[in-house]
């Protein structure tokens, strides 16, 4: 096989290209690097420099929502547990308030001559039970106040206070109150 032979990229200066043309290069002298490794430079590897890319407002903000999200969901996920554990320990139930007697004593209208005012004055006699099924809690509750509507037309008939009491585990707690009430209608 031919060898081929290419022009230099330079023009040959004093009449060489002549020469040059007719007496063609070495082709292991330009290439000497490649087939002599001893000659070849040795390959020295760069520091890794870390470069701190700057993050953009954008992908800050998708982090922090993230983040926030997710710091929630298992806030969230943690109250569901707890309430749920509780709920099985302790199994609450309602407590349950039952009128076992009410006795009218007195009911009284009265009205004036022209019937322009009515004036209705009542005294009931009133048990209350109060029962707390619970076996682990018991239950606290503040003065509150009992009141009395008939049922056919709604007519209010008065209101008693009872007073603050607690209910202690599978406890049962009876109140007898003579509640005296006291209506002007017009």
């Amino acid at each position: 096989m031919s060898d081929k032979v290419f022009p230099s990229s330079k023009p040959a200066t004093n009449g060489t290209a002549a020469a040059a043309a007719s007496n063609p290069p070495n082709a292991t002298a330009n290439k000497s690097h490649l087939y002599n490794p001893t000659s070849r430079p040795p390959y020295r590897p760069q520091p890794h420099t870390r470069r701190h890319r700057s993050r953009s407002g954008r992908n800050i903000c998708c982090c922090f929502c993230f983040w926030t999200i997710l710091t929630v969901l298992l806030l969230l996920l943690l109250a569901v547990i707890t309430g749920a554990a509780l709920y099985i320990l302790y199994k609450p139930h309602r407590p349950t308030f039952t009128i076992t007697s009410l006795r009218i004593h007195r009911l009284n209208l009265t009205a004036s001559a022209d019937s322009s005012v009515s004036h209705l004055s009542t005294l009931f006699n009133l048990t209350i039970i109060c029962n707390n099924p619970n076996s682990h809690l018991s239950l606290d509750y503040e003065p509150f106040t009992v009141s009395a509507i008939s049922d056919g037309n709604g007519v209010f008939l008065g209101n008693g206070s009872l007073p603050a009491f607690s209910l202690g585990k599978k406890n049962q707690t009876s109140f007898r109150k003579r509640c005296g009430f006291c209506v002007e209608r017009s």
